[in-house]
Parts: structure tokens; C-alpha cells; sequence
């Protein structure tokens, strides 16, 4: 059954006075009032300052948090407005009042709570408590935990892996200090394994050789300067 159209009338006047009063408040929102500068200024005119760089960041804390909760309750408001567009056109049409999900018609007092509402109570209930099934993305199938393709501690394989990787990039620096990491000292050390030795096939390479060295030395056959190699002792 078509609803009245005294009834439809009705709603349509409060759809239209909802609509210029939002649109107002979208308005103050943008422009500013009572010495709020508003979005449509930038954040140094909101604030009357010359320079960001000041001694009370404390204020400009505030003046951020008053701009973001304006740009949250502004686009709620567009969102409303797109709502009650949507509505003003339901009446035109001859579809205003019935839910948008069952197709039954919505309580006359819900409308005079929400005039511009889609869904009839029963409906906007499920669908608020709707918990939809949450799959894990595709991509973890093809993805194993960090180096683990090329982890290769735990095998005979000395060659440089993923871990030695990134503990070569790490030792330039993370986010880590040596209080996140267990037994660090330095930022040096402030990463996983940071005092793996690198290029040791077994504890005795790690052994330092003070009696070689590189430097150079003169050619017995030429004459001429050469570097001497690792392999020739040097004699203190």
C-alpha cells in the first residue's frame, strides 16, 4: 500500500529542513566561527601564528584535535546528506518507506526518528550484527615466516642467506635500540644474531693471524714496491 500523500508530504518537509540545517552546519564547519579560523584556512591562519615553530606546541596539539574531529563530523555530515538525497528521491519515485532489504514497509515511528533511514529495525539489526566470515588473504599461501626459504643455520650450508642478508643491512641501523634486544649493548648489536661472524666455515677461522699482514714491501727481484702478501711472514 502507497503511503498518503500528506503522510509523504510530512516527511519530505522534514527531509528538506534536515537538509538546509546540515548543509549549514557544514558551512560553519568550513568557514569558521567564534575566532575559529575553520577548515577552509590553513592550519597557521586557524591559529593567527606567523610560524609553526613556536613555544606553545601544546596549543597547536589542541588545534590539530579540533580540526580532525571536524573533518570526521563534516564528512559524516555528507555521508547524512547523501542519505536524505537518496530519501527526497524514494518520494518522488513512489518507493520512500519500504526497506531497502525485506521490502516491508518501516514503522511510521522510526521514520519520524529517522526519516531518511533504508532498512526497518528488524533488518538494520542483522546487518549491524552481521560478523562475516574473515578468510585469510590468498597471499600467505605463497609466504613463510622471515629467511625461511633461505634460512640455512640449522644445515651444513655455510653460504651467505637470507639472515646474513639482512643482518648486513641491519647493522646500519632499525628501529630496534638495545633495550628491545636481549643481551645488546650497542646499536651494533640491537638485531638478531648480531655476533654471528660472517665467512667462518668453523671456530677456527675466526682465529685473527697478527703474524701476517699487508703492506707494502720492496720486490727482492725488481726492486720495486709491491704489497706483500698474506702468506709472507713478516718479521718484527
Amino acid at each position: 500500500m502507497l503511503m498518503e500523500q500528506v503522510k509523504l508530504n510530512h516527511y519530505q518537509k522534514i527531509l528538506i529542513d534536515e537538509k538546509k540545517r546540515i548543509i549549514q552546519q557544514i558551512k560553519q564547519i568550513e568557514d569558521g566561527v567564534k575566532g575559529y579560523g575553520g577548515l577552509n584556512k590553513s592550519f597557521l591562519d586557524s591559529v593567527g601564528e606567523l610560524s609553526g615553530y613556536d613555544n606553545h606546541p601544546a596549543d597547536h596539539g589542541d588545534i590539530t584535535f579540533e580540526r580532525g574531529k571536524d573533518i570526521a563530523l563534516r564528512d559524516n555530515y555528507r555521508l547524512l546528506l547523501d542519505l536524505i538525497d537518496d530519501a527526497l528521491e524514494k518520494i518522488d519515485n513512489g518507493t520512500y518507506g519500504y526497506c531497502d532489504r525485506c521490502g516491508k514497509e518501516i514503522p511510521e515511528e522510526r521514520l519520524e526518528a529517522f526519516p531518511y533511514t533504508t532498512m526497518c529495525k528488524g533488518c538494520k539489526e542483522t546487518w549491524e550484527n552481521y560478523d562475516p566470515p574473515r578468510e585469510r588473504p590468498v597471499e600467505e599461501e605463497f609466504l613463510s615466516s622471515p629467511y625461511n626459504r633461505t634460512f640455512t643455520d640449522d644445515t651444513e650450508n655455510v653460504a651467505f642467506d637470507g639472515e646474513d642478508a639482512w643482518q648486513k643491512v641491519a647493522r646500519y641501523g632499525t628501529s630496534n635500540t638495545p633495550q628491545d634486544v636481549p643481551g645488546a649493548i650497542t646499536s651494533d648489536d640491537a638485531f638478531y644474531d648480531a655476533d654471528e661472524r660472517h665467512g667462518e666455515v668453523d671456530w677456527g677461522d675466526g682465529i685473527e693471524d697478527t703474524g701476517f699482514t699487508e703492506e707494502f714491501i720492496e720486490d727482492v727481484h725488481t726492486g720495486n714496491p709491491r704489497r706483500r702478501s698474506r702468506g709472507e711472514y713478516r718479521e718484527e
